[in-house]
C-alpha cells in the first residue's frame, strides 16, 4: 500500500508524467479556503466515482466483455455524483471545468491502473493528494520565480514550465544505468 502511495504521488504522478491539471496548478491563485473546498470536492467525488465504477466494471462489464465502455460509465457516474457534491457541499460556488478535468481524468486512471475497488481508491487518493503537494512545490517555485525575473524579462508562466520540465527529469531518470556510469568515472 505504501509503495503505490510513494508511486502515484512521486515518481508517477499523473500531474508530471500525464500532464492531468498541469494548467490548473501553474495558473492556480485562490485563497486557502477554495483551495481546501476544492481539495475535498474533488476527493468526494472522485473516491465515490471510482468505486462505484470499479464495482460495475468488475461485475457487470467484465462479464459481458464490455470493458471498453467504462470511461462511458466512469463519465456518467462521474456527474452525477459531481452534481450531488456540488449541491451537498457548496452551494451558490460554481464548478469551472479545469475544476472538472483533475477528479475525472484520476478516476479514468484509478480504475485503469487499479487492481481491486481498495487499490482504485488509493490510487485516486494519491493522485488528488499529488496535485495538492505539487501546489506547494509550485507556489514556493513562483515566489522564488517573482523576486528574480526582472520587468520585461522572460514571463513567468514560461519559466515555471521550464522548472516543472527539470522536475520531470529529474524524477524520471534517477534510475538509468547510464547515470552509475557517470557518477563512478568510467
Amino acid at each position: 500500500m505504501f509503495n503505490t502511495i510513494f508511486y502515484y504521488i512521486c515518481t508517477s504522478s499523473i500531474i508530471l508524467i500525464y500532464g492531468v491539471g498541469l494548467n490548473r496548478l501553474l495558473t492556480l491563485k485562490n485563497t486557502v479556503n477554495s483551495i481546501a473546498l476544492s481539495c475535498v470536492k474533488a476527493l468526494c467525488t472522485s473516491s465515490v466515482t471510482v468505486l462505484i465504477t470499479t464495482l460495475l466494471v468488475n461485475s457487470l462489464l467484465a462479464e459481458a466483455q464490455l470493458t471498453e465502455l467504462y470511461p462511458f460509465i466512469a463519465i456518467i457516474i462521474f456527474i452525477v455524483i459531481g452534481t450531488l457534491v456540488e449541491i451537498f457541499v457548496s452551494i451558490g460556488v460554481s464548478q469551472s471545468l479545469t475544476e472538472f478535468a483533475l477528479p475525472m481524468l484520476t478516476v479514468l486512471v484509478a480504475v485503469s491502473e487499479g487492481l481491486s475497488p481498495t487499490h482504485s481508491i488509493i490510487i485516486c487518493f494519491s493522485c488528488i493528494a499529488a496535485f495538492y503537494i505539487f501546489l506547494i512545490f509550485i507556489a514556493s517555485i513562483r515566489r522564488r520565480i517573482m523576486l528574480c525575473v526582472p520587468d520585461g524579462g522572460i514571463k513567468e508562466y514560461t519559466l515555471m514550465l521550464i522548472s516543472l520540465g527539470i522536475v520531470v527529469i529529474a524524477s524520471c531518470a534517477w534510475n538509468v544505468s547510464w547515470l552509475n556510469s557517470i557518477g563512478m568515472g568510467e
